[in-house]
C-alpha cells in the first residue's frame, strides 16, 4: 500500500505538469478555418490582358449553392454580395457557412456552386462542381490541427488542385478572369 501511494502522487504530478505546459502554448499554426473554404479572386488586371475586370462589373456577384447529397433533399441557397471598389481585389470565401446559412450537417463538398457577374460585359457565369476535399487530424506535443491531404475541385469543368503546397491549409484562391 505504501508503494501505491507515492506512484499515484509521481502519476498526479505529470498530469499537472503537462496540462501546465500545454495550458501555457497556443495553437495558432493551426489554420483550421480555412481547412474547407474556397476562396475566389477576380482578376482585376483588365489593362495589362484585358481578362481581367473593372471594379464596376465586380460590385455585385450572385452566388448559388445547390446541395448535391444524397443526405438531404435537393435544394438552392443564393448569395449576393455587394463590394466596395475598394474591396474588388480581396478573396471571397466560400465554405459551409458563408455566404450561405449552415444547413444540416452538410459541409463544403456537399454543394456545386455557381458564381455570377451580372454587371460584366458580357455577363459572366462559373461552374465549381466535383469538390474534395479529404484531410486529417495531427497532433505535435499540445496541438492538433486539421490538416488537408487533397482539396480540389472543377472550374468549368477544368480540374484545379487548391491544395496548400506546404501543408498548413493557407489560401490557395481561384482566380478568376474574364472568359
Amino acid at each position: 500500500m505504501a508503494t501505491r501511494f507515492p506512484l499515484s502522487i509521481l502519476f498526479l504530478g505529470l498530469l499537472l505538469s503537462l496540462a501546465a505546459c500545454c495550458g501555457s502554448s497556443t495553437c495558432d499554426e493551426c489554420q483550421d478555418a480555412h481547412a474547407d473554404a474556397i476562396y475566389l479572386q477576380f482578376s482585376v488586371d483588365s489593362s495589362a490582358t484585358g481578362n481581367g475586370f473593372r471594379a464596376a462589373e465586380l460590385d455585385t456577384i450572385q452566388l448559388i449553392r445547390q446541395a448535391v447529397s444524397e443526405k438531404i433533399t435537393p435544394r438552392r441557397d443564393t448569395a449576393r454580395i455587394v463590394l466596395r471598389r475598394t474591396a474588388v481585389a480581396d478573396s471571397i470565401r466560400l465554405d459551409r457557412t458563408l455566404p450561405f446559412p449552415a444547413r444540416d450537417t452538410l459541409v463544403t463538398e456537399d454543394y456545386t456552386y455557381s458564381i455570377l457577374l451580372p454587371n460584366a460585359k458580357p455577363a459572366q457565369r462559373y461552374e465549381l462542381t466535383e469538390v474534395n476535399i479529404e484531410g486529417s487530424f495531427e497532433a505535435d506535443g499540445c496541438c492538433t490541427c486539421y490538416r488537408n491531404r487533397v482539396k480540389t475541385l472543377q472550374l468549368d469543368g477544368r480540374p484545379l488542385d487548391l491544395t496548400d503546397p506546404a501543408g498548413n491549409n493557407g489560401i490557395v484562391p481561384i482566380r478568376l478572369t474574364r472568359k
